[in-house]
């Protein structure tokens, strides 16, 4: 259950890096834009901190962060050995966010053809 994760995980974070970087004009520009968008994530996600003790504004951010639902994976598969529901709920949302994230980067992803 550990590699399903890290693999879905993988390819959310290679769909959210095409996005952001399709926005930027150049190389150094999208290089610049990692930290700014995977430091926020690292520290809301539950990996330094458990989310449950976060105060309430930022809880409520890293509900949007794509890390928190792969952490969470995570802490399920080890918990349990079963498939639990919150399991497969955190895997359906990691999904999703990686099918948007691939989605908003080929939308905005220039086209040069000669």
């Amino acid at each position: 259950m550990i590699i399903v994760i890290a693999v879905i995980n993988g390819l959310v974070g290679t769909s959210f890096g095409l996005a952001v970087s399709s926005l930027a004009k150049t190389e150094l520009q999208a290089v610049q834009f990692m930290p700014l968008t995977m430091f926020p994530q690292l520290l809301l996600a539950g990996l330094i901190t458990p989310r449950e003790m976060l105060p309430s504004l930022l809880r409520y951010i890293s509900d949007f962060l794509p890390l928190s639902y792969a952490v969470d994976a995570v802490k399920e598969a080890m918990r349990y050995t079963d498939m639990t529901d919150n399991y497969l709920n955190s895997i359906l949302i990691l999904s999703a966010f990686g099918i948007s994230f691939l989605i908003a980067g080929s939308l905005t992803l220039k086209r040069e053809t000669p």
